[in-house]
């Protein structure tokens, strides 16, 4: 039999500190009132401050779980960029690639950023996935800049929180080309909006490559 469910299972323990701190406080509750011969607490004394012990580690990691919340990890998913390659010179280009599961977290989406090298990045649109082939896809990516410009592209597994924050720019994105377009008639000119500058916690990273602005 596979061994696989041992490590998932271990991986998952590993991941939330309340399921071990609970873990451990059943282990010493039963050190406690366990009654076999040989185990580690044999003294009374011992097994009763094992069994208070066990009481008071397992009545924490309730406490940490309650306020507790698991993010998905990335490799289950196995979701991975393959066109363009990497290396390649684009501008405004198809993003696709394959995935390992179809089904993705509850409330959860898959989006590409454009991520630059000072830091920062901006949303460039959410992918399509194809349960059948196992693949997925975002049209028109623009990694925007100025020829031979350096960028990377990334795709992320985004919650409700990214959400939030991504549809909020893209709102203000808008909002913001529409005022630059007034400027423009008057003669005058305006900066860009910057780059979101940090990730929310629900943002994780699947997979990133380098591309380069080609000249068009």
């Amino acid at each position: 039999m596979s061994d696989d469910w041992k490590e998932s299972l271990l991986s998952k323990l590993i991941d939330s500190v309340p399921v071990l701190v609970l873990l451990l406080g059943v282990i010493f509750v039963a050190l406690g009132l366990a009654k076999v011969k040989y185990l580690p607490i044999e003294e009374p004394t011992a097994k009763v401050a094992a069994v208070i012990f066990g009481i008071c580690i397992f009545a924490t990691g309730l406490w940490l779980w309650r306020g507790h919340t698991v993010l998905p990890k990335a490799k289950p998913y196995g979701i991975k960029i393959q066109s363009p390659a990497a290396g390649a010179w684009v501008h405004v280009v198809d993003v696709s690639g394959s995935m390992e599961k179809a089904t993705l977290p509850e409330n959860y989406s898959l989006r590409v950023f454009r991520m630059y090298p000072e830091g920062g990045f901006i949303p460039m649109g959410e992918a399509h996935i194809d349960a059948e082939t196992l693949t997925w896809k975002a049209e028109r990516c623009d990694i925007a800049g100025k020829p031979r410009n350096q960028r990377s592209i990334a795709v992320f597994l985004v919650g409700p929180a990214g959400a939030a924050l991504l549809d909020y720019h893209v709102k203000a994105t808008q909002t913001h080309r529409a005022t630059l377009e007034q400027l423009k008639q008057c003669g005058k000119t305006g900066d860009y909006l910057p780059p979101i500058a940090k990730l929310t916690p629900d943002m994780i990273e699947c997979h990133r490559i380098s591309v380069w602005r080609d000249d068009s």
